[in-house]
């Protein structure tokens, strides 16, 4: 799973998310717009192993949309990848601040497209979605 990620992302949240997941067996690769740590906004970091520039959508089985930028550029790269991996049927889930991406993408509500800001509740369906691999009921546009 791809997990697409900038600064200032909900650190805490992105963590247990990933924790969460990673318990079910779901592996974790974090996307962003460079290489390094990204800081959070509570001081949590993550290693970014691939830039938009050096990986693809079609590479991840499931894409998490944690957000956490508002630069231009970081939000044109994210939407690029969440349609790249929505036009392939993969299952993309977001939280808070990636939840405003899939809005604005408008895919919010499609078949295998989560979103919550319960995460729990997230987690449960997110690995439910990854599970069933593609989403062949998905409308694309």
């Amino acid at each position: 799973m791809g997990v697409i990620v900038g600064n200032k992302m909900n650190g805490k949240e992105v963590s247990e998310v990933l924790k969460t997941l990673k318990a079910k067996g779901i592996q974790a690769e974090v996307i962003s717009d460079k290489l390094g740590k990204p800081m959070a906004s509570d001081g949590t970091e993550l290693e970014v192993m691939h830039t938009f520039l050096t990986a693809s959508s079609v590479l991840f089985d499931a894409i998490y949309v944690a957000g956490g930028s508002t630069d231009p550029k970081f939000k044109k790269n994210a939407l690029h990848f969440m349609n790249e991996a929505y036009a392939h049927y993969k299952p993309i889930g977001a939280t808070h601040e990636g939840a405003t991406l899939l809005k604005e993408a408008d895919i919010i509500d499609a078949p295998g497209v989560v979103s919550s800001d319960n995460l729990n509740d997230f987690s449960e369906t997110f690995a439910k979605a990854i599970a069933a691999h593609r989403h062949w009921d998905r409308q694309l546009i």
